[in-house]
């Protein structure tokens, strides 16, 4: 009798297993790095349990996307604070300033971020900038990238040899799909939810979100609208992160972290 029953809980134990493989194997199947970073951090756990996503473990998986427009404080004293909460990257942004003035921040921003061991990509309407300081990242827009790709065709020598990491602005799975082919190494996709930048315009939506993951093989970064809260569903989407600017911008200090949220 309790050979019987035994035998039967192996055999159970041995379905469970082989479910719970194949639904992590069929979960995701594009991305794998994805998958092992997720089980790494702890956000699935066995046995039908849901872990909790640590506020910790969501900034490390949000880029954090300057405006100094919306600091209350010196800007470079508000990064020191953003650096300090550890994001996946930093994205230096603002676009309205001069050449000289980027370089002069970029300058300054650089050894913060690498301080911090925090990558940083410069925007790629400063392109010239980065090259100059040797800055290994870039974030361009589809239109920019391939209009640097058409000019490489057509002059020969490649614009973009200079980087390691090219991160390109998408709103599409077509422009995700074509920023892929032409060497992205990431994408930052939008706009996900209803944003402060864009009042009144709808966001995309998860579904969206995750039909995109699905269609490229390289990591796709959700933003606008993205907050801590949100950050679950961004990942269980399938996307690799999120981006944020206005809760970086005003995040402050010490750090006040507040996503406690399970995983769907």
């Amino acid at each position: 009798m309790h050979r019987q029953e035994n035998e039967s809980n192996r055999r159970a134990n041995r379905l469970r297993i082989g479910e719970r493989s194949e639904r992590q194997r069929c979960e995701n199947p594009r991305h794998p790095q994805d998958a092992v970073g997720i089980a790494e951090d702890g956000i699935h756990q066995e046995d039908g349990q849901q872990a909790l996503l640590s506020p910790e473990r969501v900034l490390h998986r949000t880029i954090a996307v300057t405006n100094r427009h919306l600091c209350s404080r010196p800007f470079l004293q508000q990064m020191e604070t953003v650096l300090a909460a550890r994001p996946h990257a930093v994205i230096l942004r603002e676009k309205d300033l001069l050449e000289s003035e980027y370089r002069a921040l970029a300058r300054k921003l650089i050894p913060l971020c690498e301080g911090a061991g925090v990558p940083c990509y410069l925007h790629g309407h400063y392109l010239k900038v980065a090259r100059q300081l040797g800055c290994p990242n870039i974030h361009l827009g589809i239109s920019q990238l391939q209009a640097l790709h058409d000019a490489e065709r057509n002059e020969g020598g490649n614009p973009l040899a200079a980087f390691e990491k090219i991160s390109v602005s998408c709103h599409s799975a077509a422009e995700a799909r074509l920023a892929c082919d032409l060497g992205a190494t990431s994408i930052v996709l939008g706009t996900i939810f209803e944003t402060d930048c864009k009042p009144g315009k709808q966001g995309a939506g998860l579904d969206f979100l995750s039909r995109t993951c699905r269609a490229v093989r390289i990591p796709v970064f959700a933003i606008g609208g993205i907050t801590p809260e949100h950050m679950p569903d961004v990942l269980g989407s399938g996307a690799a992160g999120g981006c944020m600017m206005s809760w970086f911008m005003r995040l402050p200090s010490p750090v006040q972290r507040s996503c406690h949220r399970p995983l769907p």
